[in-house]
């Protein structure tokens, strides 16, 4: 697997995204930054980044000064969105405690906040409707015994 630092225009991306999209709370999470904060956000975002490829290849990278930009990506559309952090996520979890950090927390709160960008995640149903249609609606199931 290789790693890669990203560039702070795909950090600025990710930060303006969630930062204009948390509707339901600025809380990312106990002990994260908020999405108040988008400078402490992206510093922690983009120092797991170099964290994990100082880690994969044994390297000590020398981070640029972070300073966040709050109009690059104001067009990031919720899938693309997603994929930054894909991306993100994958180029940071070279670590082996990278499971247990702030950035992983955080990474997972800023994907639910893109989730419920998503076009129509507000009309869909909470739960799926049991209409007592489940054995005609999906079939039913019998046992297939081998001989």
């Amino acid at each position: 697997m290789s790693a890669f630092i990203v560039n702070h225009a795909h950090i600025d991306a990710i930060v303006n995204f969630a930062c204009r999209h948390s509707r339901y709370s600025t809380s990312l999470g106990h002990g994260l930054p908020q999405t108040t904060d988008p400078q402490a956000l992206g510093k922690l975002l983009i120092a797991e980044n170099i964290r994990s490829v100082d880690y994969r290849y044994r390297e000590r990278n020398l981070a640029a000064p972070y300073n966040w930009q709050p109009r690059c990506g104001d067009n990031t559309t919720p899938v693309a969105y997603l994929k930054l952090l894909s991306c993100l996520e994958y180029q940071s979890c070279e670590s082996p405690d990278y499971f247990q950090t702030p950035a992983c927390r955080a990474l997972l709160a800023l994907r639910g906040i893109g989730i419920k960008a998503l076009p129509g995640y507000d009309a869909a149903d909470w739960e799926y409707p049991d209409h007592d249609l489940r054995p005609a609606a999906c079939g039913t199931m019998r046992l297939v015994e081998d001989d």
